[in-house]
């Protein structure tokens, strides 16, 4: 009986060794057969741990796409982590830069773009698109990418696919909508600003008459002759932000710049109705506030520059 007991146990033994054996060897096989494939955030990959594990398949999250021209002219697009860098896909580098060899540079970007859907990955043949989008959306995206030996050492992969393409051309249709929106209302405003200086500077010419006129283009110039007190007879000049004084009308100063104001400056009127619309102008109830005028140098004894006329 004793005997039987020894037996048995022996027997139990033996079958738990071998189901942990078995389970230890399904657990490897499992790795294995796993160990070619990996899916993680971009800001965690790393070429070490991709060569140590030996993946041949990546899927990569959060990554932003960068361009950059090197010193060839050659054009890259890569996966940019806060590790390691993935050139994602692989092309001869002079082919790119013969390419563009004899392409003017306001068409440099166009050739790229050719070359890249006629010799690059499969994915830019089937979405020629993909070099327009990124121009808008650089970051966020999920790529799918193919690793191979010879990426272990040039850092580049291939790229597979990239995630929600679709979604994505819908965000850059929305955001090249408002830029357009942008750009026009900014040359709308442009042309406006345009037209209004066009339409000030003919008012001071008339002001000017007979003076040799400096302009609205040259205003900052102009301010500062006014303060240096280097402004010229026979010369009359547009001075924005000038501002009479408090305590008497023959003096006042010109703002520089919106922390700075000049010294006193003493002026003389062209006569008492450029005076009236001076002080009409520029004197309120609330205060003083900053007016553009055009002002004339002077050659009389004390070099006091003449107030010709109001601006607006």
């Amino acid at each position: 009986m004793k005997k039987f007991i020894i037996l048995l146990g022996f027997v139990f033994g033996f079958m738990l060794v071998s189901c942990v054996s078995t389970g230890t060897n399904y657990t490897n096989a499992v790795e294995e057969q796993i160990s070619d494939f990996a899916e993680m955030d971009a800001s965690y990959f790393s070429w070490y741990q991709a060569q140590k594990k030996g993946w041949k398949t990546i899927v990569l999250y959060n990554c932003s796409w960068e361009s950059y021209n090197n010193n060839d002219k050659s054009l890259d697009y890569i996966i940019n982590t806060s590790g390691d860098k993935i050139t994602f896909w692989s092309y001869p580098l002079e082919n790119m830069a013969q390419a563009i060899k004899d392409v003017k540079k306001e068409e440099q970007d166009k050739a790229i773009n050719e070359f890249l859907i006629s010799d690059g990955p499969k994915i830019f043949k089937d979405n020629p698109d993909i070099i327009d989008l990124v121009k808008y959306k650089n970051n966020g995206y999920t790529f799918k990418l193919s690793l191979n030996e010879n990426s272990y050492i040039t850092n580049k992969a291939e790229l597979i696919s990239i995630e929600n393409l679709n979604t994505i051309r819908q965000e850059v249709a929305i955001i090249k909508t408002e830029n357009n929106k942008a750009q026009a209302e900014k040359i709308a405003k442009e042309k406006e600003e345009a037209e209004k200086k066009v339409r000030l500077d003919e008012k001071g010419k008339q002001i000017a008459k007979g003076y040799t006129y400096h302009g609205i283009n040259e205003v900052e110039n102009n301010n500062r002759k006014l303060n240096n007190e280097t402004l010229e007879p026979g010369h009359a000049y547009y001075i924005s932000n000038w501002e009479v004084s408090k305590s008497t009308n023959d003096i006042g100063y010109v703002w520089l710049s919106y922390f700075q104001k000049s010294k006193p400056i003493m002026i003389k009127y062209l006569n008492s109705q450029v005076k009236d619309e001076v002080l009409n102008a520029g004197v309120t109830t609330f205060g003083n506030i900053p007016i553009n005028i055009i002002i004339a140098g002077s050659s009389d004894v004390l070099k006091r520059p003449i107030l010709l006329g109001v601006m607006e």
